[in-house]
């Protein structure tokens, strides 16, 4: 059933490997694996050490680079058959996920989004009082899951699509003003900026972000 969509849909990949056949195909593949395992600090914090880099509070404790390569491993299992069954038949682009937010968009959504205000009040404290994972320590895994996508493309030969750098602010984490009004998602500026990276890539030229229709 092709409507129940992927992951673990082998419909759905096999539709797209027949209408995609001879076209430019693009897969955006999860990318929030870091977000959704660790937005909010465990107890006790820690930091991500690495050969190139060692981010984190300097109370946390170390977790290597490779030990979270190995933690989000199954989220890419899927992946790499699927790129394999495209590559043969389409041009196929394997797009960046958008960076983090910073620390303070993020609490500022916490407090608004029912999820975390719905999560707090089981917990029983407030959602002010919440921690969230420092943005240095959620940038380093986002980057950990940027070089995995990247990897995986090099080596069944689609095309990585890295996030433009004009989507990056100084701090290395998502521009407010590509940033959608919740904690982890980025907005429609961001996939338009996407989409003129996407069309500079695969197809050499750049292609008008298509507009949706207006209700009548």
């Amino acid at each position: 059933n092709p409507t129940v969509g992927p992951p673990g849909d082998a419909d759905y990949w096999d539709l797209l490997a027949k209408t995609g056949a001879g076209r430019t195909v693009v897969i955006v593949w999860n990318g929030n694996q870091h977000n959704a395992g660790f937005l909010l600090s465990p107890d006790p914090p820690f930091r991500v050490f690495g050969p190139l880099a060692e981010a984190g509070p300097e109370d946390g404790v170390w977790v290597p680079q490779e030990a979270l390569r190995e933690y989000w491993q199954p989220t890419f299992l899927e992946l790499t058959e699927v790129l394999k069954s495209l590559i043969v038949v389409a041009r196929v682009g394997l797009v960046g996920t958008p960076p983090p937010k910073s620390d303070t968009l993020v609490r500022k959504s916490l407090a608004q989004e029912t999820f975390f205000l719905d999560r707090a009040r089981e917990l029983g404290v407030e959602v002010t009082d919440m921690r969230v994972t420092p943005q240095i320590v959620r940038h380093a895994m986002w980057q950990i899951i940027q070089d995995e996508l990247e990897e995986i493309a090099s080596a069944v030969g689609a095309t990585f699509i890295p996030v433009p750098t004009a989507a990056v602010g100084r701090d290395g984490m998502l521009r407010a003003d590509f940033c959608a009004p919740d904690a982890t998602h980025a907005n429609a500026d961001y996939g338009a900026l996407m989409w003129t990276a996407i069309s500079a890539s695969l197809v050499g030229e750049v292609l008008r972000c298509p507009t949706p229709p207006v209700p009548s």
